[in-house]
């Protein structure tokens, strides 16, 4: 029993690692999107100017 629940423990500490790996990824992924959204509007604003 104490095997199988230090199992669980790890598997479970495992898990979370990968979640917070998982929610900086995206963070970065949204960070760009938005970026790209600006450049694109940026881009429209200066080609009206031409």
């Amino acid at each position: 029993m104490r095997e199988r629940t230090a199992e669980l423990v790890a598997k479970s500490d495992e898990l979370e690692q990968k979640n917070r790996e998982l929610e900086e990824f995206n963070k970065l992924f949204v960070g760009r999107e938005l970026r790209m959204v600006e450049l694109k509007e940026r881009i429209r604003e200066l080609g009206g100017n031409t």
